[in-house]
């Protein structure tokens, strides 16, 4: 498959699009518990059996207010795209929200007068872990992993050299490390085997199986995708192979696998990585590029000069159509409008395979259309 469009942008759209995740819920859900943390941080001030100083009350109180406006923000975050590349549209946005809440809840806990009480508030952790499993990349995970457990073991010191407690403080410290980082460790497998699984399963469900392009359903989101970005041009090319049930019939369905294996290395060898190339049909192929008129037909003449070929004597050739279309300014910004973009080329494409086959096949026809679909 063309390496150009498998970038990490295209790739979460092309999944996000297909699946249907509850992202909102998810979005408010992590947003709502932000200002809960606030609260709990209020509660802490009086988890102590001491009076607490002026200095916690206000270290404390802009810590909880400052959680008002860091809820409404991440409110704004669509997870969906950070879920599965890692990446916001607010560059580094994810990751500063997990630092906010690390140091946060950091400097909640060192304002505790007594260190074993704070222990048991390193438990908070352990829910921004769930944040860490799944919204940042595997090596911000580890730096939270390693800075909540010196945050946990540093404590646990405190309470050590303040109690004189040895065992206790050992045990407090080792619940505390496999509550947080067990939850992290947990999730971030179940996370990563989850997305391998689900692009695994995208990848078949959008891949033919005979030859390893595109099938219709990939040809149509990833051609569409093109469609978005291009400034001017673009243009589908439809392939057919001539006579394919005669060569089918008096071979078998064996040979008639093995021409179109072959057609379609000979295509992607034609193709390169700037089209995107699936066999759409029986025996029927298409590729989307954004090369100009020119440049297109040169593409489909090499297309078919490089397919034909004999198999026991037999010509297999192929006829080719090809729509060149101009799109006259910065090309399409929707889904939809580059569908019309592509079903208009496609329509033509296959106008022009029409006149190929008419014309006494292995043959080049084109058509040239506007992004409306109308003839140009």
């Amino acid at each position: 498959m063309p390496n150009r469009f498998d970038d990490l942008q295209r790739e979460q759209q092309h999944v996000l699009h297909q699946i249907h995740v509850r992202e909102r819920l998810i979005r408010y859900s992590i947003a709502l518990f932000v200002p809960v943390f606030g609260v709990v941080a209020v509660l802490a001030i009086y988890a102590d059996d001491r009076d607490a100083s002026t200095l916690r009350v206000v270290i404390v109180s802009v810590t909880a207010l400052s959680t008002i406006p860091m809820a409404v923000l991440m409110s704004r975050v669509d997870l969906g795209p950070v879920w599965w590349s890692k990446q916001a549209a607010i560059p580094g946005i994810n990751t500063a929200f997990l630092a906010y809440a690390d140091i946060g809840v950091t400097v909640i806990l060192i304002t505790f007068v007594d260190p074993s009480a704070a222990l048991h508030g390193s438990a908070l952790f352990a829910i921004i872990g769930c944040y860490a499993a799944h919204f940042v990349t595997h090596r911000i995970r580890i730096v939270h992993m390693v800075f909540t457990s010196i945050v946990v073991c540093v404590l646990g010191l405190q309470m050590w050299l303040m109690n004189d407690d040895l065992g206790g403080a050992c045990y407090r410290v080792a619940v505390s490390l496999l509550a947080i980082n067990g939850t992290v460790f947990l999730l971030s497998i179940y996370t990563d085997d989850f997305q391998h699984a689900l692009r695994t399963q995208l990848k078949l469900a959008n891949t033919d199986s005979l030859t390893g392009l595109f099938n219709r359903r990939g040809f149509e989101y990833w051609a569409g995708s093109l469609v978005v970005p291009a400034t001017r041009n673009f243009g589908v090319v439809v392939a057919d192979i001539d006579n394919y049930k005669l060569l089918n019939d008096q071979f078998g369905h064996d040979v008639g696998d093995q021409i179109l294996r072959r057609i379609a290395e000979s295509l992607r060898g034609v193709t390169g990585d700037y089209a995107v190339l699936a066999r759409v049909g029986g025996d029927e192929f298409a590729f989307a590029t954004d090369l100009d008129r020119d440049a297109l037909v040169a593409v489909a003449e090499r297309m078919r000069m490089g397919c034909s070929s004999y198999w026991h004597g037999r010509p297999v050739t192929i006829s080719v159509g090809v729509a060149s279309c101009d799109l006259h300014g910065p090309g399409s910004t929707t889904r939809a409008a580059a569908k019309e973009v592509l079903d208009s080329a496609i329509t033509a494409a296959d106008d022009a395979l029409y006149l190929a086959k008419q014309a006494g096949r292995n043959h080049v026809r084109v058509v040239d259309v506007d992004a409306a679909g109308n003839p140009a």
